[in-house]
């Protein structure tokens, strides 16, 4: 007989799937913070309106006054360097400035304060201001000459030819035996273009002081403007030799020697 059929062994249950453990629940989406509210703009200021500013007393330019080409300083006053016709005395323009205060408005201002303002003044070509200040030195004592010369050189260098001529009058009946009156008539008459008066005023100071090196110096510009070159070697050679210190003299003599040569 046949062996008997073993029985097949119990087909074990497959193992309970385990449940797939709970989905863990996501952590809740913070809320972003409110947005904070941007500060409110401030209100600009009100612009204060601007004070407007007191109108400027438009003052006219002064034209330049050019009575020749490169200009040649000479013991105070400016020249210039010879160009077809000669020589010629460049007069500088006073620069437009307040009106100097009359000596009643300072009753106690002094002679030195006076003279120290009227030539600070003068020195910086304020011309009006320098006028008035040698004005009120006059009023004080009409006769000093020198203050009336110096009143007279910046009505010259104004083109004030008339009261400069009457300060130059008044300062040679004061100091009779100084040269220094004559070489501003000299001055005068120069600028003017009057050359021959120039000499003639120009001898007046030499005859009283034969070694007064701005006579010479001036007398040989005029000489030279009327093309008599000897004559104008001999005074600018003579006045280098009296004071070599006198500003552009040695180029001065040069300019002679070379008139001399070229009509020699």
């Amino acid at each position: 007989e046949a062996a008997p059929v073993q029985e097949a062994a119990p087909v074990q249950e497959t193992a309970a799937v385990q449940e797939s453990a709970p989905v863990q629940e996501s952590a809740p989406v913070q809320e972003a913070a409110p947005v904070q509210e941007t500060a409110p703009v401030q209100e600009t200021a009100a612009m204060e309106k601007a004070q407007p500013s007191a109108p400027k007393r438009a003052v006219p330019p002064t034209p330049p006054i050019a009575l020749g080409p490169s200009p040649i300083a000479l013991g105070g006053h400016t020249e210039s360097s010879p160009s077809q016709t000669g020589l010629s005395i460049q007069v500088t323009p006073a620069a437009s400035t307040p009106q100097y205060p009359s000596a009643e408005k300072r009753p106690n201002a002094n002679i030195k304060q006076l003279l120290r303002s009227a030539t600070t003044a003068h020195g910086e070509g304020r011309l009006e201001d320098a006028v008035q200040a040698y004005t009120d030195l006059l009023d004080r004592d009409a006769s000093q000459g020198t203050t009336l010369l110096a009143r007279g050189r910046c009505h010259l260098e104004k083109k004030d030819y008339s009261a400069a001529l009457s300060d130059f009058r008044r300062a040679q009946k004061i100091d009779t035996a100084t040269p220094d009156p004559w070489v501003a008539l000299g001055d005068l008459h120069f600028a003017r273009k009057k050359y021959a008066q120039a000499v003639e005023a120009f001898d007046k100071a030499i005859a009283l002081d034969s070694d007064h090196a701005q006579a010479r110096c001036r007398r040989g510009m005029a000489h030279y403007h009327t093309g008599l070159y000897r004559q104008a070697f001999l005074d600018l050679q003579r006045a280098h030799k009296l004071d070599p210190g006198i500003p552009n003299i040695r180029r001065l003599v040069q300019m002679a020697i070379r008139k001399l040569e070229e009509n020699s």
